[in-house]
């Protein structure tokens, strides 16, 4: 294939585009392989591929270029003064407001924390008692009513450790995971910005 019939191809191809990018295509692959000389036309349809392929290309290459362009509209430098203006004003406020934004989520943390400290405290509180009833009324054993009453008192302690420890492990498991969630959203709003 030579290279005007390569180009006649590549034309035909290139039909779809604007009006402004064909013209732009076109002579960009002219003036490619007018730099590249006759002697290696065959060099530069190798390194294109066939014509379909190499307007395929471009025309991906333009069209990626239009959705990111879309997506992300060039700044004029006016729009650009302002938005600096507007980060230089922001920073009195905004520094305070991330430190009592920070200041808060520790305390919201210390205070879960403490929660479960105290929480697991009067849990073991609870299971000392228990062992210290049932043993007392192991003494009263021959006593029936006093008895009965040290080993109730002790079965009731020890049922009501069992069930705060339970309450303290799913508070403690809820609290793990919301604290986890509140940072991962953190993280995803700070990616964002």
């Amino acid at each position: 294939m030579t290279r005007t019939e390569y180009l006649k191809q590549l034309d035909s191809h290139l039909r779809k585009l604007p009006q402004a990018d064909y013209e732009e295509a076109m002579a960009y692959f002219t003036e490619y392989f007018a730099e590249a000389g006759e002697e290696n036309e065959a060099l530069v349809m190798a390194e294109l591929g066939t014509p379909k392929e190499a307007a395929r290309d471009l025309i991906n290459n333009i069209l990626d270029k239009k959705v990111m362009e879309d997506r992300y509209p060039p700044r004029t430098k006016r729009q650009m003064i302002w938005l600096i203006i507007l980060a230089i004003f922001a920073i009195p406020v905004g520094i305070p407001v991330i430190l009592i934004i920070l200041a808060l989520l520790g305390a919201l943390v210390a205070l879960f924390f403490s929660l479960m400290v105290v929480g697991a405290s009067f849990c073991l509180t609870l299971f000392i008692g228990a062992g210290i009833f049932l043993w007392d009324a192991l003494a009263y054993l021959g006593q029936g009513q006093l008895f009965a009453l040290g080993f109730g008192g002790g079965l009731a302690m020890l049922g009501s450790a069992l069930l705060l420890a339970l309450l303290v492990y799913v508070f403690g498991k809820w609290t793990a995971h919301g604290l986890k969630t509140l940072v991962k959203w953190i993280i995803k709003k700070g990616q964002r910005a």
